[in-house]
């Protein structure tokens, strides 16, 4: 008997559930033909986008005694007192661990494609912003140029000095690197530069001539 009550309960209640599915209103609607996706509307949420620009950082300038592509004073060549010039520049950008100065003759490309380093300093404080005629700051090392040899490799400025007749562009690069070098001064300066130039993350230069005399 327990069976037969239990079996009964089922049934009725199964009944009730089906009366009220089919009381409460709704119809489902048959699908249309061909139709694989839901019918449901996807809820609709608002995303914030930040239209505003990216903000730049300022680039790197450097500065001189002379407008860029214009001669360059007497006084920093070899028909002069032949002292680098003073020169200064802005934009360092964050992350910048050393500075670095190179002067290149680009008109000479005898000993290398990019021109011949006249001057190539190293271990500049990232917090210096110029160097003053004739003075390094703290800390900074002239390295080897490229008029020297590797058995006598010479650390010093090379003024600007064209051969008879001819006019040479020199150019002046400041670096920001994001390492030391670690190259010891003596390195040929072929390949000091091109150690500061993988080690470069911004760069700005100025150019200048010279006419023989």
């Amino acid at each position: 008997m327990r069976r037969f009550a239990l079996s009964t309960t089922v049934g009725f209640i199964g009944v009730l559930t089906l009366l009220g599915c089919a009381d409460d209103g709704r119809d489902m609607v048959p699908p249309r033909d061909g139709q694989s996706e839901s019918i449901i509307a996807p809820t609709e949420t608002s995303a914030v986008f930040d239209t505003a620009a990216p903000v730049e950082s300022e680039p790197m300038t450097l500065f001189g005694p002379w407008l860029d592509g214009d001669s360059i004073p007497t006084a920093h060549t070899c028909a002069g007192v032949g002292t680098f010039p003073g020169i200064s520049w802005t934009g360092v950008p964050a992350g910048t661990v050393s500075l670095a100065v190179v002067m290149l003759d680009t008109t000479d490309t005898t000993v290398d494609a990019v021109g011949r380093a006249h001057w190539v300093v190293i271990g500049i404080n990232p917090s210096v912003t110029g160097l003053q005629s004739g003075m390094l700051p703290a800390g900074a090392m002239t390295a080897a140029n490229a008029f020297g040899t590797p058995q006598a490799p010479e650390l010093a400025w090379r003024a600007p000095c064209p051969p008879a007749a001819e006019v040479h562009t020199y150019v002046f690069e400041v670096h920001a690197l994001d390492q030391q070098i670690e190259l010891p001064p003596e390195t040929p300066a072929a390949d000091m530069v091109r150690a500061i130039d993988f080690a470069t993350i911004a760069t700005a230069s100025l150019s200048g001539t010279v006419m023989a005399i």
